[in-house]
């Protein structure tokens, strides 16, 4: 792209796509991470040695069956996944903290107080049956079920899975897969920048439009231009190439990241898992540059020829 007479090139990233997976960390706790297309992220995770299901939100947690119970998810309905005992663990205290778990996440998703505990209820009921998606085709692979929101029919089948994992009837997901990725390349990059822009692109509307009557002097070329120009100008997923070796310059076209915004942010945040070459990588990455290459703006795969 040619931006204000100087050349740029961006890298294709690999972002993973809207869903729920589950893996089993390295402490041996089993984790689920939510990753919301729309909606704040969060984990589930079962302590193998409490035996008691967590939601970590904002750095805390919160008790899963207390959010259940909040959203309506009857007791029976529960037993029925994690079997009377386990459900008599949760349940064990678990009141004695409602209130303040619960209006923690509420503060969370809303960034307010509340007035009352009432407003919490009503507040998360919405929050997590309206605000919230997820991709339906990716947790049909990963839960066995289409889920589009993260109601309560939702968290229980995540918790079942996690059980699943722990009796071995079930797997860990598979979450460098590239059927749970999606590629983005610039043209994508360059939209969801924009959209990020949308909110200050607004406010800055408004504001001239009380000031100003003329629609040349409220939008001006800049008011578009400059969020595109950023992103190639100051953007991590972009740069000016040497341009001295025309197989350099191809080579670059082809390279792929998971890192960057949108992606992971730092090299110490990329798991082996992430570094490994796995099999559905065959015939789309190049096994040779993988993400323990790296230069100085960011590590890369590169799609393969």
């Amino acid at each position: 792209m040619l931006v204000d007479g100087t050349e740029y090139q961006t890298v294709n990233q690999l972002r993973r796509k809207p869903g729920i997976y589950s893996r089993i960390k390295k402490n041996g706790e089993l984790e689920s991470e939510f990753n919301l297309e729309k909606g704040f992220n969060f984990k589930m995770i079962l302590d193998p040695v409490k035996q008691i299901f967590f939601l970590i939100l904002n750095n805390r947690k919160h008790r899963l069956w207390t959010l259940l119970n909040l959203l309506e998810v009857p007791d029976s309905t529960v037993e029925k996944v994690w079997g009377i005992k386990l459900l008599e663990i949760n349940k064990k205290g678990a009141l004695n903290t409602e209130v303040s778990e619960m209006t923690s996440i509420y503060k969370k998703v809303y960034n307010k107080e509340p007035k009352d505990f009432n407003e919490v209820i009503s507040g998360l009921k919405t929050y997590f049956n309206d605000f919230t998606r997820v991709d339906p085709e990716t947790t049909a692979l990963t839960l066995g079920a289409k889920f589009s929101a993260v109601t309560g029919k939702t968290l229980l089948a995540t918790s079942a899975k996690l059980l699943a994992i722990n009796k071995g009837k079930d797997t860990p997901d598979d979450r460098d897969s590239l059927i749970f990725k999606r590629l983005y390349s610039v043209e994508d990059l360059l939209l969801s920048h924009f959209e990020k822009q949308k909110p200050m692109i607004s406010k800055k509307l408004e504001r001239s439009i009380k000031l100003k009557d003329n629609v040349e002097e409220i939008i001006s070329s800049s008011t578009f231009g400059k969020p595109v120009k950023t992103f190639f100008t100051t953007g991590d997923l972009s740069a000016a190439p040497a341009q001295t070796n025309p197989v350099t310059i191809v080579e670059a076209w082809r390279r792929t990241s998971p890192m960057g915004a949108g992606g992971i942010q730092s090299r110490h945040s990329v798991t082996m898992e992430t570094r490994n070459v796995q099999p559905t990588h065959l015939g789309y990455l190049d096994p040779l540059v993988t993400p323990e290459c790296f230069d100085k703006k960011t590590e890369i795969f590169t799609k393969d020829g």
